[in-house]
């Protein structure tokens, strides 16, 4: 059972095969990954589940464009290409699992939902948490029974799975995006404050501007410079609430031209200026308490001692 911890990880754990008796289980781990992590393009024979616990992650899974926020799930169909593009605060710790569903159902009715293999992700499934976390609790232990358990929690975790799959509505259905949508994206995630055009990003996207321009206005739903904007603000929410770095030095991080700029830009899109966002933000941190002083303690007189009868 090797049981790893990558390097490029802040913290968790990768297991392939955790149970030679279980095959269906081909890999689990939980993982806290900084800022600047990246998962390449991968496929995977079985299903690939990531459950994000906090934070956020964009993920391209055969060229459809995901965003992941606490409480989301991801399900990934046998041999489809997936890769996480880049996350987009400064927390980031998720669950993920590779399981031959069909098999750990083989017995039960829940196994005919997983015959048409098509990828889909749910806003929020609170359920998935405990029934994942007990899986984990049972691959990251020794104790009595452990093969049972295991097979168990499986089983109840794809049971889970398949409610969600059951339930889900259409919208949860990937929407195929262009891959230069996918690209510009990921472009702008990555660097939010270079001086970005849509020339530039149509030349490294291998489309013209106006060919791209109209593409990622159906598909996203805004322009490029407006996502542009709000890949800046975000950035500027992770700087403002984990930094010491003052609003002007944020501002030209970002690329904004000055700080009245860069202010009127934030309250326009947050409805709060910096200061005010960075004040609440620490507001909302609990303060420890100092020590309590020692309280002086009399000294008592020992108790006067009763002569032995003996």
């Amino acid at each position: 059972m090797p049981i790893y911890r990558p390097d490029s990880v802040l913290a968790g754990f990768h297991a392939d095969l955790p149970a030679p008796s279980l095959p269906e289980l081909t890999h689990i781990g939980e993982e806290w990954i900084p800022t600047d992590y990246r998962i390449p393009d991968h496929v995977h024979p079985v299903w690939e589940f990531y459950f994000q616990i906090d934070g956020q992650t964009r993920w391209s899974v055969d060229d459809h464009l995901v965003k992941l926020d606490a409480g989301a799930l991801l399900a990934v169909a046998p041999d489809i290409r997936h890769r996480l593009i880049s996350p987009t605060s400064s927390a980031h710790h998720f669950f993920f699992a590779g399981i031959d569903i069909g098999k750990v159902l083989a017995s039960t009715k829940a196994a005919a939902a997983w015959r048409r293999p098509r990828p889909y992700f749910l806003r929020h499934a609170p359920e998935i948490a405990p029934c994942f976390r007990q899986l984990i609790r049972e691959v990251t232990m020794k104790s009595a029974f452990r093969e049972d358990a295991l097979t168990l929690s499986l089983k109840l975790l794809a049971l889970e799975l398949t409610r969600c799959l059951r339930s889900a509505p259409r919208s949860s259905a990937l929407t195929l995006r262009h891959p230069a949508v996918v690209r510009a994206c990921e472009l702008i995630d990555h660097q939010p404050a270079r001086a970005w055009t849509v020339k530039t990003l149509a030349v490294m996207a291998g489309r013209s501007p106006s060919r791209l321009a109209a593409c990622f206005k159906t598909e996203v739903g805004m322009t490029l410079h407006q996502y542009l904007m709000r890949a800046r603000i975000e950035s500027a929410k992770t700087l403002l609430h984990d930094t010491d770095l003052p609003v002007t030095a944020i501002a030209m991080e970002l690329g904004y031209a000055s700080s009245q700029h860069f202010s009127a830009a934030y309250k326009l899109a947050t409805g709060h200026s910096p200061s005010s966002d960075r004040d609440s933000s620490r507001r909302a941190i609990p303060k420890a308490r100092p020590p309590a002083p020692p309280r002086d303690r009399k000294t008592r007189p020992a108790p006067a001692r009763t002569p032995s009868l003996h």
